[in-house]
């Protein structure tokens, strides 16, 4: 990318993989990690996965990379992720949990 206006950006990518990057420079590294939260909710539920306090542009952002939803497993995996905590939502429904996201796998439930 170039051109890019300096400030904090939230990159969202195929698959759930999420991160952070602070431009305020001609480059900028954005950090993944090897973070994951499994969810577990009834198949076919869009979720989204966003750092904390992103604000109402990142989420609505989020809930349009949803993909097809929760497989018919009803688990749902998001990848990648550096630590820190996370929000999770259901499209049209809003956050319904926060995690913190370490190295490893994180478990949360949504009904």
């Amino acid at each position: 990318m170039a051109d890019v206006l300096p400030g904090r950006y939230i990159l969202l990518g195929e698959g759930g993989a999420v991160a952070q990057a602070d431009i305020s420079g001609p480059n900028a590294t954005a950090v993944v990690g090897t973070g994951e939260i499994v969810v577990h909710a009834k198949p076919k539920t869009r979720l989204w996965v966003v750092p904390e306090g992103a604000g109402y542009l990142a989420r609505l952002l989020a809930g349009r990379q949803a993909g097809a939803g929760v497989p018919a497993d009803g688990v749902q995996r998001f990848t990648g992720l550096a630590p820190g905590r996370y929000e999770v939502g259901v499209e049209l429904d809003g956050v319904r949990t926060a995690v913190e996201v370490r190295d490893g796998a994180v478990e949360t439930v949504i009904e």
